[in-house]
């Protein structure tokens, strides 16, 4: 996260992140998120996090709204929960995370924030990095997954059009980036190559 550090002072900046699962959730995304945000708080940034009130094991369970943890403050949206058990339901827990976390991100962000988005959902990075930019912030892409290709190579069936569309919105959305955080050199590669060949 040295990068983050690079485009704003401790005094200057609040750091933004959004994603499906963070604290208390167990999920690797979640406590990867969380260690980070933890390390930032810790740094003297002033840290935000935009999540569901999800828990991943069990989406039954409703978590607070609002919350501070560790100096973090957390701000938890409405979404459905129908979990893991259908596609269709996955993909409702999907677009209802999009459209809260999208207002969420237009009532909490401001002019000198950076919004880090990461990739649960997948392509969230362009939904709410539109909000930012509409508040004056700058956005993030922090990767754990590059979509849709994950998604094409699990056995789902995109068509040639879906998969040109979802690429152009990822490619827009690095190019409108302050940052692009990649978890491995192959990925941060491919990333700047599809970034360089738009």
């Amino acid at each position: 996260m040295i990068a983050v550090k690079s485009i704003g002072s401790k005094q200057s900046m609040r750091v933004v992140f959004v994603n499906r699962f963070f604290y208390p959730d167990h999920s690797a995304t979640a406590q990867i998120l969380s260690d980070v945000a933890q390390y930032l708080s810790q740094e003297g940034f002033s840290v935000r996090v935009i999540t569901s009130r999800l828990l991943y094991s069990d989406p039954a369970r409703q978590l607070e709204k609002v919350e501070t943890w560790e100096d973090v403050t957390i701000n938890r949206v409405a979404t459905t929960r129908f979990g893991r058990t259908s596609l269709i339901g996955r993909a409702l827990d999907y677009l209802t995370f999009y459209l809260s976390s999208f207002f969420s991100v237009l009532k909490h962000a401001r002019g000198g924030d950076i919004v880090i988005a990461k990739t649960d959902p997948p392509l969230i990075g362009t939904t709410v990095g539109l909000a930012a930019r509409m508040k004056g912030a700058r956005t993030g892409n922090w990767f754990q997954d590059v979509y849709p290709e994950v998604a094409e190579a699990s056995g789902m069936k995109l068509p040639l059009l879906g998969m040109r569309l979802l690429k152009s919105m990822r490619r827009r959305s690095i190019d409108k980036a302050a940052i692009n955080i990649a978890i491995g050199d192959l990925m941060a590669e491919k990333l700047e190559r599809e970034s360089e060949a738009s």
